[in-house]
């Protein structure tokens, strides 16, 4: 189709092709172990102290949003396994994709993906043996079943939906920078609400929202530009 307002006119009689469209503009860009630095500070000064303050008998729950194919969800219970913590934690991940979420939840991998997740994992973690969280499903690579029983898979509209649990961690880095102040606010507020009193806000090192969040009364950690705590009430 070589002129839009044709395209238009197809949009209007193919409501298959609206939802192509949605889906071709949505961002999935995610790897395991993005930004290596992030996850080693989680590693060494954040899942440990968390976990250490659950009462006894307590699960610690974790929101990781706009998941897309999940690799970032299972990082965080890679991490959590090897801190000797995942039987202790249950990981919620959420999209509004449900094409992407599907492919989450069956959490196979091309084998390219094993070079630059070994190297981001090694930086992140300190050790090399990124392999023995996969298991070989011939051309692709299978996440391990111990992280797949750990790590639910919720399609959730960030913009539009509201809390729908309470968690002690909250991962969303690289989603909001595409947002307008308003929606921005609106979903710090929706943070604020799920966020545990004593809980973490992780956003991504480059989305560049520190003023947003101080304005919405999040507080950055000290050693860290890219974690917050909420210090308003609840």
């Amino acid at each position: 189709i070589d002129k839009i307002q044709d395209y238009v006119r197809f949009l209007q009689e193919n409501s298959q092709e609206i939802e192509i469209l949605f889906k071709e503009l949505l961002i999935g860009v995610t790897s395991f172990f993005r930004d290596p630095a992030v996850w080693d500070f989680l590693k060494e000064k954040i899942l440990p102290k968390l976990l250490n303050d659950l009462p006894n008998g307590y699960t610690m729950r974790a929101w990781v949003v706009a998941c897309s194919t999940g690799e970032e969800a299972y990082s965080l219970a890679m991490l959590m396994d090897e801190l000797g913590l995942l039987d202790k934690s249950r990981i919620f991940a959420t999209d509004n994709n449900p094409s992407l979420l599907a492919l989450a939840q069956a959490g196979r991998y091309p084998r390219e993906v094993l070079q630059k997740s070994q190297d981001n994992h090694r930086e992140a973690c300190g050790c090399a043996n990124f392999p023995r969280h996969l298991e070989a499903r011939g051309r692709l690579l299978e996440v391990a079943q111990r992280y797949r029983d750990r790590v639910l898979f919720h399609h959730h509209v960030l913009g539009q939906d509201g809390s729908f649990n309470e968690f002690q961690l909250i991962v969303c880095r690289n989603v909001m920078i595409y947002f307008d102040a308003d929606l921005q606010r609106r979903v710090f507020g929706l943070f604020a609400q799920s966020l545990h009193r004593e809980g973490f806000l992780m956003l991504g090192p480059g989305d560049g929202l520190r003023a947003v969040a101080q304005a919405c009364q999040f507080t950055p950690c000290a050693g860290s530009g890219h974690l917050y705590r909420y210090a308003g009430s609840s």
